[in-house]
């Protein structure tokens, strides 16, 4: 069989040792720039895990939120809680990030006992006393002192005893009439009780409990709770994680006496989240481990595999020098993360098309090692390549997404993918060509109990090196069997090969039938399975529990004089970037009709019916059952009312 000679082929063969130390040099000078990089402070490696951008920055429903987001740090504005001389909001005075405990007892049992509620009494008061919990973050009230938690301990231990006698029993000797007392004194105590609770004089059960650490903002170091909110929101997750993280984890592991708690805070889970995606990337070492082992049977070369793995671990290096810096992307997060697992597998891949169609090329008879190299490079290039750019344009799509997250990890799988293709053309053949001219005789002792599958020479016995691999290789039978047996007894018959396509085309009508009946899912996402903490926790507060004046709601506000934000000088990849202030000059409100009329706004919410209240899910206030608005108009028209009546009454007096 007579075959071109390839140029870059001949040129290995010609030096193979030069060749294979300039292709290995590229890939380390990879590797390395990225460690000197990484050590100068350069940021090449810009991974963020603490959130998932996933909005659209540019729209006017972002932009606008934003606008009143940011414009509380702008220095042009002054707010009620500042004044002109500087001084700053009290340290920790506004309830910030709570952490919620949930105390459950086996098997939906009584968990309102005399040992029970010992045991959360105790644990409590340990949280309570926590170092960073009562230095750093609790809520402070105006004497400087942290808030006590909100827990039905607190109907015990003498806190509300000033309302009725009843409450206080230390020593919880007389349950059902403190908890009755406390349901009959204050609207909110149902909210620590499961929907199934029952309290009477004489009985009291519950299935489960709830109590509320509160925290709280400004921190040291922060003016105002809308000063810097990234960085606050960062200080509370650390913070979060010193005082909490360990003892309710372990907690949560080992009970407390006959209880089962989880717990619930905001802050907690973007730790939980980092911690998990960190652990997962140690599984990309199990990855390479299986490939590594995998590669090592099917090459029977520690110096292809070795190098093979090698070549698939720097292409994230190449990929990323060309993201960070040519590119100029800020931004990697959890889903670039994924990309280490792909190009683990699409990479191996790459190898053994090359290296399988190299062995095959054994049975061609070319003469001479050059043109079976030259057979073997073209026709796995090209295959190679095909698969590659077919990936390459299936990542490169989600470059139209105005999603960050979405489209810079299209970007850098794409890299990746082609950078790897490439490290597969130029380095793979030097380490193929080397092993053959240098290494091929050698062997681990692990591994001579494996057989060489390569023939002694080229083009010699060719007849009987066929029937030594029929008998040994299994992939042969396989292909064996697909080109021939199966080809003509199913795709080449002439009635099977239409039954075939018949299924075919059901199966992928059934698909589309179901696809196009796919809708968004609304519930939250469980990022960890049953039987954790966060996964137990959202099921029992959401399934057991009514909602409660200490949840958390969403603010709705209805801001005028701001345009939408000015981002223009963000990088694109900066989600975080706070963008310019855009005041709207032409408010005037002053104008005595524009108060009114926005006085007039404030009051038609107020005075909106029961029904329209709910399909707005307009909370309203527990004791005196008013929709919760806060509108600084009605504010000031009660303010000048007082006013003006004083001084009528002054007036009167005078005469």
């Amino acid at each position: 069989m007579v075959q071109t000679e390839n140029r870059y082929c001949k040129l290995i063969l010609g030096y193979p040792k030069v060749c294979f130390a300039l292709a290995l040099g590229c890939h380390v000078v990879a590797v390395l720039a990225t460690g000197l990089m990484i050590s100068s402070g350069y940021d090449i490696l810009p991974l963020d895990l603490s959130e998932l951008p996933m909005k659209l920055e540019n729209s006017d429903i972002k932009l606008q939120g934003d606008a009143w987001k940011f414009v509380t740090s702008d220095p042009r504005v002054t707010w009620s809680f500042e004044n002109p001389s500087g001084h700053k909001e009290a340290l920790r005075s506004s309830r910030y990030d709570p952490l919620e405990i949930y105390y459950q007892q086996q098997n939906n049992q009584n968990v309102l006992t005399t040992e029970n509620l010992k045991e959360i009494q105790n644990f409590e008061e340990s949280l309570f006393n926590n170092s960073v919990y009562q230095n750093k973050l609790c809520l402070l009230k105006p004497n400087t002192k942290c808030t006590k938690p909100s827990s039905i301990i607190r109907f015990f231990d003498g806190t509300y005893s000033n309302l009725h006698p009843n409450l206080f029993d230390p020593f919880f000797t007389n349950i059902s009439n403190v908890l009755k007392t406390a349901i009959l004194m204050l609207p909110t105590a149902k909210d620590h009780f499961s929907n199934d609770f029952k309290i009477t004089t004489t009985v009291s059960t519950a299935s489960a409990l709830r109590s509320m650490f509160l925290t709280g903002n400004p921190f040291e170091g922060f003016k105002s709770t809308h000063d810097r909110q990234n960085e606050q929101l960062a200080k509370c997750r650390e913070l979060a994680g010193d005082a909490f993280g360990s003892i309710l984890d372990n907690t949560f592991k080992k009970g407390l006496g006959k209880l089962k708690i989880y717990y619930r805070m905001n802050s907690l889970v973007m730790n939980v989240i980092q911690r998990q995606v960190i652990w997962d990337l140690f599984l990309v070492a199990g990855s390479f481990a299986f490939i590594f082992v995998f590669m090592i049977v099917q090459t029977q070369s520690l110096w292809i595999t070795g190098w093979s793995i090698f070549s698939i671990f720097s292409s994230f290096f190449g990929a990323n020098i060309i993201y960070r810096i040519l590119l100029d992307y800020r931004y990697i997060g959890i889903f670039h993360v994924l990309t280490v697992f792909i190009i683990a597998g699409i990479g191996a891949d790459d190898v053994f098309v090359f290296y399988d169609t190299w062995r095959s090329s054994r049975d061609k008879g070319f003469p001479t090692i050059l043109e079976r190299f030259s057979f073997t490079y073209n026709h796995a290039a090209k295959a190679m390549l095909i698969t590659s750019i077919t990936t390459f344009v299936a990542f490169l799509t989600n470059v139209l997404s105005p999603l960050l997250a979405v489209s810079s990890f299209g970007v850098f799988s794409a890299l990746i993918v082609m950078v790897n293709y490439i490290s597969v053309i130029v380095f793979i053949p030097t380490v193929l060509i080397t092993y053959e001219l240098y290494w091929k005789d050698w062997k681990w002792p692990s591994l001579r109990y494996f057989k060489n599958k390569t023939s002694p020479s080229d083009g010699e016995g060719v007849a009987e090196q066929n029937n030594i691999r029929q008998s040994v290789d299994p992939t042969q039978k396989i292909a064996a069997f697909l080109g021939e047996t199966f080809y003509s007894s199913v795709i080449g018959h002439k009635v099977l090969r239409w039954v075939v396509m018949s299924i075919g085309v059901a199966v992928i009508s059934v698909s589309i039938s179901f696809a196009v009946q796919l809708v968004p899912n609304e519930d939250q996402i469980d990022f960890m399975g049953p039987g954790s903490n966060w996964y137990d926790v959202r099921r029992l507060r959401d399934n057991s529990f009514n909602p409660s004046e200490e949840d958390q709601f969403f603010s709705v506000y209805v801001v005028w004089g701001l345009q939408n934000q000015d981002r223009s000088d963000c990088h694109f990849t900066d989600y975080k970037c706070a963008g310019n202030s855009v005041f709207d000059n032409s408010l005037d409100i002053s104008n005595p009709p524009c108060q009114m009329a926005l006085l007039g706004l404030c009051k038609e919410i107020e005075t909106l019916s029961g029904e329209k209240l709910k399909s707005l899910n307009i909370r309203r206030d527990q004791v005196t059952n008013t929709p919760i608005v806060k509108c600084f108009l009605a504010a000031m028209e009660s303010y000048f009312k007082e006013r003006w009546q004083r001084r009528v009454g002054l007036e009167l007096m005078a005469v």
